[in-house]
């Protein structure tokens, strides 16, 4: 069957055919005085294909979506679910906790809370004369 080429209908699966792609999960980032949170959507995607990561500053979370290729006895007209991998980093500031940091997942929105250090880390330096 042939189809009209729409330039702007990405989900057009003569543009994509076989293909694994990336996608960005919306994500909000908020601040209060005792930490960050990060909530990060992943709507059907199993835990155990979600890893989290922290290396120096920076917050790495990234998956795949692992969705089964075909449905047998399915005639479709059109698919617009997603099926591939992500990669979200984040640079975390100077004040942060990296060893507290803690991650929840439910209701397929990941939830990554980065706990604000206890103590500031500012130094007086005295002036010597």
């Amino acid at each position: 069957m042939l189809t009209k080429y729409d330039p702007f209908d990405l989900w057009n699966d003569s543009l994509f055919f076989g293909k694994k792609l990336k996608f960005n999960p919306p994500t909000d980032i908020y601040e209060d005085k005792e930490k960050i949170t990060i909530e990060m959507e992943l709507p059907g995607i199993k835990l155990d294909n979600i890893n989290i990561k922290v290396e120096s500053n920076e917050l790495k979370v990234e998956g795949e979506d692992q969705k089964e290729e075909k449905k047998e006895g399915k005639g479709y007209f059109r698919s617009e679910r997603f099926k591939g991998s992500f990669s979200r980093s984040f640079l975390l500031p100077k004040y942060v906790d990296t060893e507290k940091i803690s991650a929840s997942y439910r209701d397929g929105i990941l939830y990554v809370l980065v706990p604000k250090a206890s103590e500031s880390q500012t130094k007086n330096i005295e002036i010597k004369t």
